[in-house]
């Protein structure tokens, strides 16, 4: 037996705020992240650690 899911929603937020919400490692750590947070943004070359 094959178990399939599939999920979709959607964010009532402009695209850049989300965005920053994502690359910013002070705000990112609000959302995704453990105690101590992202070390650095999420950009082309760079290490993040959590």
């Amino acid at each position: 037996m094959s178990l399939g899911f599939r999920i979709s929603g959607r964010i009532g937020k402009p695209v850049a705020e989300v965005f920053d919400a994502v690359v910013n490692p002070t705000k990112l750590s609000g959302y995704f992240t453990t105690l101590g947070g992202a070390s650095a943004p999420l950009v082309p070359g760079t290490t993040v650690t959590w």
